[in-house]
């Protein structure tokens, strides 16, 4: 195996709440010869992993050879200085931002420590919108060159370019409405508008008509989602009404229900100097008797949530 290690560095690592994945639905149009590439990467990924072994060790490190030399005459969208360069963020937003969901970063080192990279990049990532909205991101990393390293982004989100657009449009619309109100009033519009244009969901399924659950354009076009989908809404409106916000993901429980803790993802919000939680998905219940009845509550909004609720600061 020694041969296959020295040769074998894709780093391949799933991200997504604990019990919320979900399939992905659409096909993410790039460039084509990203996706070519990408194929050709988890088409190996396949032969090296499937029992019984579709090629041998020898195959398989030659043709990762092959893909790594195509990987290094790509063009990359942006260079960093290391694993921890500040400008890591910025560029990956940007390109998520305009719908390029795979793209190559290369950096000025030949020793790259891909897992430092990967950690940087989930701890600058999380909190964000495009944090909690995160389904899978996949690097490909090759250093064949003297003083650099290319790296393969391969991101997935709980939904496709358009979609994204529609939740980004929306949320700028509504948050034109809330020009001049304090930031008090503001958050408080954006929990109530949450709860009241949605139910959580009750099914067993991931996706709602091809919709996944985890999705805020779920909650908009369906009228239902889980706790991401919740958060993410929040997430969006706060950024675009200017109201600092962070998304979280962890472990939470209910008062009455102490040794119950779920896989969980909430709010924090930055408001009259101090950041207060906000969980939007626990101030709209379900009655199970009547699914469809509204109910708006403020039990977990502005409040400190630091005995029920508990990040693990990172996306999982």
């Amino acid at each position: 195996m020694s041969l296959f290690r020295r040769y074998c560095l894709c780093l391949s690592i799933v991200v997504s709440l604990a019990g919320c994945q979900n399939q992905w639905e659409e096909k993410i149009v790039e460039l084509p010869f990203f996706n070519t590439l990408l194929e050709k990467f988890q088409a190996l990924d396949a032969k090296i992993y499937q029992f019984p072994y579709l090629a041998s060790e020898e195959e398989t490190v030659k043709e990762k050879k092959n893909l790594f030399k195509e990987l290094q005459t790509l063009k990359p969208v942006g260079v960093l200085e290391n694993e921890e360069d500040p400008k890591l963020l910025a560029t990956v937003l940007n390109q998520l931002e305009n719908g390029n969901y795979h793209f190559i970063l290369k950096i000025k080192n030949d020793r790259l420590d891909k897992n430092k990279l990967f950690d940087h990049l989930c701890k600058d990532l999380y909190g964000h919108y495009y944090g909690i909205t995160l389904k899978q991101v996949k690097m490909y990393v090759s250093s064949k060159k003297l003083g650099e390293t290319k790296v393969l982004f391969a991101f997935q989100l709980h939904h496709n370019y358009q979609q994204d657009q529609a939740v980004k449009q929306w949320a700028k619309d509504f948050s034109s409405k809330l020009a001049g109100l304090p930031p008090y009033m503001k958050v408080r519009r954006i929990h109530d508008q949450i709860i009241q244009m949605s139910t959580y969901y009750q099914g067993s399924s991931r996706d709602v008509d091809g919709i996944s659950i985890y999705s805020p354009y779920a909650i908009l076009k369906k009228g239902t989602g889980v706790c991401q989908a919740y958060a993410a809404l929040f997430q969006i409106l706060c950024d675009q009404a200017g109201i600092p916000c962070l998304s979280r993901t962890g472990t939470a429980y209910q008062p009455e229900q102490t040794n119950s803790s779920i896989a969980h993802a909430w709010n924090l919000v930055y408001v009259n100097g101090e950041w207060l939680g906000i969980d939007t998905t626990w101030d709209d219940p379900v009655d199970l008797k009547n699914p469809k009845h509204q109910t708006l509550r403020y039990d977990y909004f502005l409040v400190n949530l630091s005995a029920t609720h508990f990040p693990d600061d990172t996306i999982h």
